[in-house]
């Protein structure tokens, strides 16, 4: 399985990150230099015309597109045996491909350890995905789980607590303690947590507002929650 990637960073990120590459796809106002690390490597290259690079991505190409081999995620029990106990953010049916990419982004360069997603009710691991996490995601973790409330059971197991992020409660983020390993869970746009992912989890906690407003984009929301984690830690 392949997809079809565009920007210059995600481009060149997959490239650094060692992903198979098909072929890659540069407009005339791309340098020589900028294909060379892909032409040593081998990469066939195709110089199409911008016209026809926005009719298969849209215009945020930057002049580069390319087939690379499809985003897998690892199952959740395998990712517990191989990697030591550190910040994780769960997605609770997130639908929105740019809080998706987002999310990955603010994830990768605060720290966390990971981020775990469902099979099922969430946004798909997409090119708009991957370009808003400017390449974040060849680093970040993906950590997949067939059913949440169950994963939220087995990460507790794994000695993590477990913290929603949620508009009804007076605790906050402050009550999270700097030595526990965190798994931070985060709602959809809309509805916000699940009723049964609320019950799953340890505490809920909720970011202070002194504005009239009293909501946050949750791709905002997760960036100022992971701060304070990465700060705390």
């Amino acid at each position: 399985m392949s997809i079809r990637i565009y920007g210059r960073h995600p481009v060149l990120e997959a490239l650094k990150a060692h992903r198979k590459m098909f072929k890659v796809y540069a407009t005339d106002a791309v340098t020589p230099s900028l294909l060379a690390p892909f032409e040593a490597q081998g990469i066939p290259i195709q110089t199409v015309s911008k016209n026809t690079l926005d009719q298969w991505v849209g215009t945020q190409h930057q002049g580069l597109a390319a087939d690379v081999e499809d985003y897998v995620c690892v199952p959740l029990n395998v990712f517990l045996q191989q990697h030591q106990p550190k910040h994780l953010i769960l997605l609770d049916g997130i639908h929105d491909p740019h809080n998706f990419g987002a999310i990955i982004r603010t994830a990768e360069a605060m720290g966390m350890g990971g981020l775990v997603i469902g099979k099922h009710r969430r946004a798909p691991i997409t090119a708009t995905v991957v370009k808003v996490s400017t390449g974040a995601i060849e680093t970040l973790p993906l950590i997949e789980a067939g059913n949440l409330a169950n994963a939220l059971e087995q990460l507790k197991q794994a000695g993590y607590w477990i913290y929603g992020l949620d508009l009804n409660t007076d605790r906050t983020l402050d009550d999270i303690p700097k030595d526990v390993n965190v798994c931070l869970v985060l709602g959809n746009e809309g509805s916000g947590l699940s009723s049964l992912i609320k019950k799953r989890c340890d505490v809920l906690v909720t970011i202070p507002m002194y504005g009239q407003t009293n909501s946050l984009n949750v791709s905002v929301a997760a960036g100022m929650a992971m701060h304070h984690l990465s700060k705390a830690r």
